[in-house]
Formats: C-alpha cells, sequence, structure tokens
C-alpha cells in the first residue's frame, strides 16, 4: 500500500472562491490474505464498532474479512483489514459500517497483485506479461515473386 504523501493530493483553485483537494490515489489492494493498510475519511469516527465490507462488483459476492483493527490517523481512518478470498483484476465496492447499520464510507477497490506507485508513474497496465513487443534491430524482409497467367507479382513479407 501506498503512504500517504503530500505529493498524494493537490489544492484547487475553482473561480478563485474556494479551495478545495483532490485526492489522487485510488485503494488498491493485492490478492495476499496478509494484513493490509486502508485509509479513508469517514462521515463518523468511530473505531470499535466498524466493519469493512468488500462486494465483488462482477460476481456479487463477499469477500471474506479474515481480521481488522481502525485507529485514527490524523483525520483519515486508517483500517488494517485481511481478506481470505479476492480475485485478481476485479473490483469491489467497499463500505464501511457501523454496528447500527450506519454507511459511514464508500469507495471502489481494485484489486491487483501488479506493483503500483501512481506517484513514480507505476501504473497499471492491463497487458502486463501478455504481449511482449518483439525487438528487431533492422528491417529486413523476403521479397517473393509469383508468376500467375505470364504477370509477375511481388509478394513482401517483413520479418
Amino acid at each position: 500500500m501506498t503512504e500517504l504523501k503530500q505529493e498524494h493530493f493537490e489544492v484547487i483553485d475553482r473561480n478563485k472562491t474556494e479551495n478545495f483537494l483532490r485526492y489522487t490515489i485510488m485503494i488498491v489492494m493485492t490478492t495476499s490474505s496478509d494484513v493490509q493498510d486502508v485509509f479513508f475519511i469517514p462521515r463518523e469516527y468511530e473505531t470499535t464498532d466498524i466493519s469493512l465490507k468488500l462486494t465483488d462488483d462482477t460476481t456479487k459476492s463477499e469477500a471474506t474479512n479474515t481480521s481488522s483493527t481502525f485507529s485514527r490517523a490524523g483525520d483519515f481512518l486508517k483500517a488494517e483489514v485481511a481478506f481470505s478470498n479476492f480475485v485478481e483484476d476485479h473490483f469491489y465496492t467497499l463500505k464501511a459500517v457501523l454496528t447500527n447499520g450506519n454507511v459511514v464510507y464508500k469507495d471502489k477497490v481494485f484489486v491487483t497483485n501488479q506493483t503500483l506507485d501512481q506517484v513514480n508513474n507505476d501504473l497499471y497496465n492491463i497487458n502486463k506479461d501478455q504481449y511482449v513487443e518483439k525487438e528487431t534491430s533492422n528491417n529486413d524482409y523476403i521479397l517473393l515473386w509469383a508468376e500467375e497467367n505470364q504477370q509477375k507479382e511481388k509478394l513482401t513479407f517483413l520479418i
């Protein structure tokens, strides 16, 4: 999980009348069943009577939460959570729910095992390790001549 840094936020001056912050990193998790950190700004700061629910947007099945602890980290609520049945390259709907049923935060989560770091421009690649461009040092080609009905036709193949 990427640590939160000042570079992750930018101040936008809209019409010179109001300033607001825009968060530039989405929540990305891995398929690992190890504990992962999720930072978010809830509607209510509660650290004991809260749980995270993640639902797969494709299959509508809920991810199994095996461990969770919550703590306050500045203006954020830090959730240290572990889920056991994530599917790689799937989107999940995240809901932070209090025990009284109130939803205090909603977001989308993307699950991938690729190493991502938007600050350093290391972005997700949908074709990673699936398409490899052939490296060639020159433009070699083969010329073939075919004779049909006493006419020569030139066929060119790039190697």
